[in-house]
C-alpha cells in the first residue's frame, strides 16, 4: 500500500523533518530542503509519475528531474493550480542558474545517499550515473573574481560624496575589505570584533552559507585594515544601506 511503500516526496519530506528535529540541520537548511521537495512533488505530478518509489527512482528520472529544475519556470502558466500556493519568492520566473541547480541536486543526493546506507536501496540513482554523469549533475560555474586594484580602492577612500551617499560609501569600503558574503556582513556587528594577543582587531563569524554542513562551528577570523577599522569606529559598525537595499538576508532559491 501506499503507507506501507510511500512515495518518494513522502520519504523526501520525511528525512528533511527528521533531520531538523535530531539537530542534524538547521531552519534555514530545512526550508532550502522542503523548496526542493516542493518542486519534486511537481516534478512527478507533472510528469505521470506521483506514485514513484525511492526504489523505482531511476537515472533517467534524476535527469528529467534536473532538466525540470532548471525549467520549471516554463510550467507555472501551464499548471497554475500547482502554484496557487507556492510564495513569489519560490515560484520560477527564469530559467536556474547552473550553481543554483548543484546545490540544489546535492540535497536531493544527501537524502538518497542516506536511503543506501541504511539499506533502504541497493544503490542511489546517484551512483548509478557513474563518475562522469555526476561531474555532469553536479556541475558548478562561477564568474571570475572582481576586485579593485589599489590605486582604484585609493581612488574611493579619497572620493568625496554626497551625505546621502557615505553611508553605501563606508558599506562598500568595509565589505571590500573583509571579503564576506552580504549576508554575512549584514550579521555583523561591534560584537562580533575581538582583539588578538598582538593588538590587531578581527573580524569572526560562521559563514551562514556553510553552517548547516560543516563539521563543528569552525569561525572565519579576518584582520580588519586601518582604513576599514576607522570606518567601523566612526559607524559602530551600522550602515543601514545594507537593511534598505537586502532586507533581512539570505539568497533565492526558487
Amino acid at each position: 500500500s501506499r503507507i506501507e511503500n510511500p512515495n518518494v516526496v513522502v520519504k523526501f519530506r520525511d528525512y528533511a523533518e527528521k533531520s531538523l528535529r535530531h539537530g542534524i540541520i538547521g531552519d534555514k537548511r530545512y526550508k532550502h530542503i522542503c523548496t526542493v521537495i516542493g518542486k519534486l512533488d511537481r516534478f512527478l505530478l507533472i510528469k505521470g509519475f506521483s506514485g514513484l518509489t525511492v526504489e523505482e527512482f531511476s537515472v533517467e528520472h534524476l535527469m528529467d528531474f534536473r532538466d525540470f529544475l532548471f525549467e520549471e519556470y516554463l510550467y507555472v502558466d501551464r499548471y497554475p493550480k500547482l502554484y496557487e500556493k507556492v510564495s513569489k519568492r519560490n515560484k520560477p520566473t527564469e530559467r536556474l542558474s547552473m550553481n543554483t541547480v548543484a546545490s540544489q541536486m546535492k540535497m536531493f543526493q544527501t537524502f538518497f545517499t542516506l536511503l543506501e546506507d541504511k539499506d533502504e536501496i541497493q544503490k542511489s540513482p546517484f551512483r548509478k550515473i557513474g563518475k562522469e554523469g555526476k561531474k555532469v549533475v553536479m556541475r558548478t560555474r562561477y564568474d571570475d573574481p572582481v576586485f579593485l586594484r589599489k590605486e582604484e580602492l585609493l581612488k574611493v577612500i579619497s572620493a568625496k560624496v554626497p551625505d546621502n551617499l557615505q553611508d553605501t560609501k563606508d558599506a562598500f569600503l568595509v565589505q571590500c575589505a573583509l571579503g564576506c558574503r552580504v549576508g554575512d556582513f549584514q550579521r555583523m556587528g561591534m560584537q562580533t570584533i575581538a582583539v588578538n594577543e598582538d593588538g590587531i582587531p578581527y573580524v569572526h563569524y560562521i559563514p551562514q552559507k556553510t553552517a548547516d554542513s560543516q563539521n563543528g562551528n569552525e569561525e572565519v577570523m579576518t584582520p580588519i585594515v586601518r582604513f576599514a577599522f576607522d570606518i567601523i569606529k566612526r559607524t559602530n559598525f551600522e550602515f543601514p544601506v545594507l537593511k534598505n537595499l537586502y532586507g533581512s538576508g539570505g539568497y533565492n532559491t526558487r
